[in-house]
């Protein structure tokens, strides 16, 4: 039986090869059907990227309100501040300064709106560094300028990094402040 499927007629060599590139079209055809759709074209002075962005994430559970710089749907989080609808007190995590020394104040600022928060740190074993935790009230001028701007500047110890909110993003910031303010 070897021996028969060895030798081939001219016809049936041509019908084998004729099968082989009718399987090969098909399977390049379901290739070509799944291959990814192009990246868009990037705007003038933008970057388009295939990793999802860090940006400003809003987030609700009954009376909670976060509002988070990172990135989407991880712990990848530079930037939190929380509040409990309505109390006027928000809490803010800084986890963007790995390292806090000699730091007596956190200082948050919008503009020319500058605010000086004392704050206290705990160890982030996850990140390994610090995650420095202040409380402030939604009425802090640097606040306010950063609701109505978009842009905020947290310094801590000599350091500092600028977070700036798209214009999606400042929808969710005047959210996040108009829940800590009420119900």
């Amino acid at each position: 039986m070897a021996l028969h499927i060895a030798i081939m007629t001219a016809e049936t060599r041509g019908r084998s090869l004729i099968g082989a590139a009718l399987v090969l079209a098909v399977l390049a055809g379901c290739m070509a059907e799944r291959a990814p759709a192009p990246l868009p074209l990037p705007l003038p002075g933008r970057t388009v990227s295939a990793e999802p962005s860090a940006g400003f994430f809003l987030n609700r559970d009954g009376d909670m309100v976060s509002l988070a710089y990172g990135l989407p749907n991880s712990d990848a989080v530079t930037l939190m501040m929380t509040c409990t609808a309505g109390k006027r007190a928000i809490d803010i995590t800084d986890a963007g300064h790995k390292a806090v020394k000699d730091a007596d104040m956190l200082v948050l600022v919008s503009g020319k709106m500058e605010s000086a928060l004392p704050f206290r740190t705990m160890a982030d074993e996850a990140a390994g560094g610090w995650l420095t935790m202040a409380k402030a009230s939604p009425d802090l001028p640097a606040l306010e300028g950063f609701r109505h701007s978009g842009l905020i500047t947290v310094k801590l110890g000599g350091k500092s990094y600028t977070l700036t909110a798209n214009a999606a993003e400042k929808l969710q910031v005047a959210r996040f402040f108009g829940a800590c303010e009420r119900k």
